[in-house]
């Protein structure tokens, strides 16, 4: 039976419950829930990566529960962190989807979605039911993406499916490296990081990133009035529920992590972050939540940070129509020939220059 036949014959199952069949040694110091480029810094040098045009997303998300460093020393990513469970998550492979109105009959129009924006297509997938299942197999306009989340870091990320020139079904593989999920090709022993996309195992080259947003439902459709929304794959079953409880509670420790946690800044801190040119810069949400609009500049290159507040956070209750709003954020590009542009608020869902 295929991951696609069971969305309709069964509710879903999850039983990653931190049995550990296998851990490798820790040795990768990886700061999970970081939104990158990292395929761009990996293949681009100082002085040559082409400019972002203006307005290019380049990270966003509610990401950033687990700040971590682990330290040690490995031959490769495998060897840090790589915590393996006994988890089945099913990947949704035929995903429907319906309008705002319908999303609006189950699903608070404060929490939280993936926003898509392909040509004229604006599609919207509520981490309500990725906390659930983790990846979504779509085509949009043509083009096969997944889009993922990580319940456990916080971590939403969209990619392309095409490995190799040719499209796979991601899902995720049950295994965690330095506490955030890890991605694999249906029937294969293909594994990249599903924070940053990374080739971990069996393939040469990473997943590459597609901008996506993370916004409010009620964010989502005021800029997209076309906005269409995934429906649940099981109708009967309660997705606003949450798979691990509170795991996002202020101050407490990363779950199904293996390593030693630096406690300089909470663990569950909430922060948005980019690599560009091979430097990293992170945000937190918290000194972000005062300055909503912050222009800013990563290894030479001009970028705004945005702050939403009105967006409700997966894991900080059991229930997320019970949730607090703690916000999300994102970063774009901000140059247009030359010129860098110094944004401000214009309103609730619109800056300027």
């Amino acid at each position: 039976m295929t991951s696609s036949d069971e969305e309709l014959a069964h509710s879903p199952r999850r039983v990653r419950r931190g049995t550990v069949i296998a851990a490798g040694a820790v040795a990768v110091a990886m700061l999970a829930g970081l939104l990158v480029l990292a395929h761009r810094a990996r293949h681009h040098v100082a002085g040559t990566a082409p400019p972002l045009p203006a307005g290019a997303i380049i990270a966003s998300g509610s990401c950033g529960l687990d700040l971590t460093r682990v330290p040690g020393e490995g031959s490769g990513p495998l060897d840090g962190g790589l915590l393996v469970t006994d988890a089945h998550i099913s990947s949704v492979d035929r995903p429907r989807f319906a309008s705002v109105a319908a999303a609006r009959s189950w699903l608070p129009a404060d929490a939280p979605v993936i926003v898509l924006r392909i040509g004229q297509i604006a599609r919207a997938y509520p981490l309500a039911i990725l906390q659930w299942h983790e990846v979504v197999n779509d085509t949009v306009a043509g083009r096969p993406l997944a889009i993922t989340y990580c319940p456990l870091c916080n971590t939403a990320a969209a990619y392309s499916r095409l490995v190799a020139g040719k499209p796979v079904m991601l899902q995720s593989s049950g295994a965690l490296l330095s506490g955030a999920a890890v991605l694999t090709a249906a029937g294969t022993q293909q594994l990249w990081s599903q924070a940053t996309g990374e080739a971990l195992q069996g393939v040469p080259a990473p997943l590459t990133w597609v901008p996506s947003d993370t916004v409010s439902l009620a964010g989502a459709a005021a800029a997209d009035p076309g906005l269409s929304v995934l429906e649940r794959p099981y109708p009967g079953f309660d997705y606003n529920q949450s798979p691990y409880g509170d795991v996002a509670t202020p101050g407490s420790q990363p779950r199904l992590f293996v390593g030693w946690v630096d406690e300089h800044l909470d663990p569950k801190a909430r922060l948005v972050g980019v690599v560009v040119r091979g430097a990293a810069r992170a945000w937190q949400y918290r000194a972000l939540a005062s300055h909503r609009v912050r222009n800013d500049s990563v290894a030479g290159q001009p970028v705004v940070v945005v702050y939403r507040p009105d967006v409700t956070g997966i894991g900080n209750s059991s229930d997320l129509r019970h949730a607090p709003r703690v916000g999300a954020a994102a970063v774009y590009a901000v140059s247009v020939a030359g010129r860098t542009l110094h944004s401000q608020l214009a309103g609730p869902q619109a800056m300027r220059d």
